[in-house]
């Protein structure tokens, strides 16, 4: 057994219907391409990757040698004051602090900025109130104060810990076009096959981090933020067609060229073998293979 996908256990209860039922199609798609799936590492599985929920702490993130990440590449990519300062151009523009004072508010005010989303380097406290949904509880300032925003950040949520990173707000019309695109061994995957320049140079960028795999949010113009493989939702449109093949291809498989040559001879376009059942290309609406998901990079 090359390739086992260990899920964390919580990810087959259903505590979580909406969550639950994401992961639950997800193993589905992986079994159905050929990938063993569960909660328990077999001792023959050479190569281990772990899908859960996030991780806040190291203690909590698994220590088996053979899983392809490990916890400084998943805290390398959920750690924005790590990863920020390489694609600090190729973001929105943001700034790092220690504390949420005063202070906070006049650098705000000296970038000529009207409104900050104000976020922990590792998560945001995307609603003050979470059972009221609304805009007006969004950490953002002025629609909220920045002693309201310190206090929320440093008693509601244990894992909402200095440093703090301040961005310029962006309108939900600017955020309309973000998606996620997965980076694989170094190489940017999408289902559109199409990788905007703008994530292509932060793959490049990001490469110092040898992290194997994770996502990079982006619109056509930025990137948004960088998040772990480890614990990112593949987005039900991935699922499954094309996030099962992707962690195939490159874990499972390898980049042997002997695989493209292998379709190329077959009359039938496999993609990866018969033991996949999204292997024939008929599957798809076309057999270009920038539109079949080839990564940007190989």
């Amino acid at each position: 057994m090359n390739l086992q996908i260990i899920y964390q256990s919580e990810c087959f209860e259903p505590s979580t219907p909406d969550f639950h039922n994401g992961w639950l199609n997800e193993m589905d798609a992986m079994r159905k391409c050929g990938i063993s799936v569960s909660d328990t590492p077999h001792p023959e599985a050479k190569q281990l990757l772990y899908r859960s929920y996030m991780i806040s702490e190291e203690k909590d993130f698994p220590t088996d040698p053979r899983y392809i990440s490990q916890w400084k590449d998943y805290h390398a990519t959920n750690d924005m004051g790590v990863y920020l300062p390489l694609i600090q151009d190729l973001t929105i523009p943001s700034f790092v602090t220690y504390e949420l004072d005063r202070n906070t508010v006049a650098t705000i005010k000296s970038l000529g900025w009207k409104r900050a989303f104000v976020r922990s380097s590792v998560k945001s406290l995307k609603y003050m109130f979470p059972e009221s949904h609304t805009e007006e509880d969004l950490p953002v300032w002025p629609d909220v104060s920045i002693e309201r925003l310190a206090e929320a950040y440093k008693v509601e949520r244990e894992n909402m810990k200095p440093p703090y990173i301040v961005r310029q707000f962006m309108s939900e019309q600017t955020m309309f076009q973000e998606d996620r695109y997965w980076i694989i061994k170094h190489h940017a995957y999408h289902r559109s096959g199409i990788i905007p320049e703008v994530v292509a140079k932060a793959v490049e960028r990001l490469k110092t981090l040898n992290a194997p795999y994770y996502v990079i949010d982006a619109t056509p113009d930025f990137v948004v933020e960088v998040n772990p493989g480890v614990s990112s939702d593949p987005y039900p449109e991935n699922i499954p067609l094309f996030f099962p093949r992707w962690i195939k291809k490159e874990f499972a498989l390898g980049t042997n060229p002997s695989i493209r040559a292998m379709r190329q001879s077959s009359g039938t376009n496999l993609l990866f073998g018969s033991d996949c059942f999204l292997a024939q290309a008929s599957t798809f609406p076309q057999t270009d293979e920038k539109q079949l998901g080839y990564p940007f990079g190989s």
